[in-house]
């Protein structure tokens, strides 16, 4: 198994030193070898990830400068493909934390267990055979648009056109149906709220009966007739995707 590259960001300095030798242990037991980047605050954690691509990122939620769980958001709207894991002993923030579909949540209380449970999660999903994770659209002149899926946020149709959203606020236009894309992308957690709109449910961070709203504040409409299926298409995500309780 290759080196994960791990961040762990706490505002506490002896939080900070247990969390990260915790982590590298226990890689280290399973052979794994880690490069871990310790972070004081999460500016410093944001500033790193200018530069550097992490497989495993710890965030404690209680910090003085930003919210764990902002923080996260912020990571998750950048369309990175971190795994993300909460360090906290509030236990009443838990839930807070789903919209962003963390891999997991280590309790302060239950420390060892959750952290060894997390750790050993992740080298055996790392361990299984990947799917590509990159779709293939044409645009008008039949040209191939290749996109990775954890950058494509939604798909909004006008007409016979559906224009595609990519982070970093890139739109590409292609030409198919929206039928076609849904069945294409079910399988990448995306789901139909509206006759113009596909998806990615990894950004949605409210789904009400109206709007499904994005991690990155852009609200998009919920179809009346769409609005039960989309929304046991969404829980079915949480429920393969989001955090697994001790």
């Amino acid at each position: 198994m290759k080196t994960v590259h791990v961040a762990v960001c706490d505002d506490e300095k002896k939080a900070l030193s247990i969390i990260s030798a915790s982590v590298e242990a226990v890689f280290s037991e399973e052979g794994v070898e880690t490069e871990i980047a310790t972070c004081l605050s999460p500016m410093q954690l944001l500033e790193h990830m200018n530069h550097t691509d992490y497989d495993l990122i710890f965030l404690d939620i209680c910090m003085s400068e930003m919210d764990g769980i902002e923080l996260g958001r912020k990571i998750t709207a950048a369309g990175g493909s971190s795994s993300i894991v909460f360090v906290s002993s509030r236990m009443d923030r838990m839930y807070d934390t789903f919209a962003i579909q963390p891999f997991g949540f280590v309790r302060k209380g239950n420390f060892m267990d959750d952290i060894n449970e997390v750790i050993h999660r992740y080298i055996e999903q790392e361990k299984k055979p990947k799917e590509a994770q990159t779709v293939h659209f044409r645009d008008r002149q039949g040209e191939i648009i290749t996109v990775n899926i954890d950058k494509l946020r939604y798909i909004e149709c006008y007409k016979n056109v559906q224009e595609i959203h990519i982070c970093g606020n890139e739109i590409k236009k292609i030409y198919s149906r929206m039928e076609i894309l849904e069945e294409t992308l079910k399988k990448y957690g995306f789901i139909r709220t509206h006759k113009g709109y596909l998806v990615n449910c990894k950004y949605i961070k409210r789904f009400d009966s109206k709007k499904v709203t994005l991690l990155t504040g852009e609200e998009l409409p919920i179809g009346r007739s769409r609005y039960h299926e989309a929304m046991d298409g969404y829980m079915s995500y949480i429920g393969t995707h989001g955090i697994l309780l001790g």
